[in-house]
């Protein structure tokens, strides 16, 4: 127990109570060795169908394994034509991570053909904005009103077919509520106001002693008639 305490001392990360993890392993909200994404505290899943594929009975596929990348605000589709969500700027992208973001994470128009393709078949770096999600408890939840601009562009260009119906809706609302989820976002509440309880602790203390003080003076009358207190 010790040897394990000291470990999730030395290696754990707080953070992980109320941020999620990206493809990469990596902590949103957390400065790390290949990017840093103090400013990136959202986690989106990328891939709508397996966000569907985990929210069916018996499916097998589970929410935690599926495809998430840390952001800065959740996407939402484009009005007028069909935004896109990429992976992080590495390998054969030639971006930096702020280029990135300043493009609202969207480099479909510069991969190759065989990369456009990969993307068609959601098997990225590039994914479709089709629906709009919130942020809620920093996770991107998708909302059931798929736009019918996106899918229409999305079909044009022969992609794969996306599933739309209100499982989408209820697979993160599901994770996003469930008992453990909740009690990490009481534990991260109370990591994050930790301060807070130590200055109303230390006001308490003192005044309590303070009182405990003068309840204990009082007055004794000496031979000589004078009050000594004590």
């Amino acid at each position: 127990m010790i040897v394990n305490s000291s470990f999730g001392f030395n290696q754990g990360n707080p953070l992980r109570l109320n941020f999620g993890l990206d493809y990469k392993g990596n902590v949103c909200g957390c400065k790390h060795k290949d990017f840093n994404l103090r400013e990136l505290e959202l986690k989106y899943h990328v891939n709508p169908n397996h966000v569907y594929q985990s929210g069916l009975k018996n499916s097998g596929v589970k929410l935690s394994n599926a495809r998430t990348i840390c952001l800065l605000d959740c996407p939402i589709p484009s009005k007028d034509s069909l935004n896109w969500v990429c992976d992080y700027p590495e390998g054969d992208v030639r971006l930096l991570l702020d280029d990135w973001i300043d493009m609202n994470y969207d480099y479909f128009a510069d991969l190759t053909p065989e990369l456009r393709n990969t993307s068609l078949q959601l098997q990225g770096p590039c994914y479709p904005v089709i629906f709009p999600s919130v942020n809620v408890y920093w996770s991107c939840q998708f909302i059931d009103r798929p736009s019918n601009v996106s899918l229409t562009h999305w079909k044009q260009m022969n992609g794969v077919t996306i599933n739309d119906d209100m499982v989408i809706d209820k697979s993160i609302h599901n994770s996003i509520n469930a008992r453990s989820s909740v009690l990490k976002r009481y534990v991260a509440d109370v990591g994050k106001s930790w301060p807070v309880l130590i200055v109303w602790r230390t006001l308490a203390s003192t005044f309590i002693n303070a009182m405990a003080f003068n309840d204990s003076t009082f007055c004794n009358r000496n031979a000589m008639g004078y009050c000594i207190f004590v």
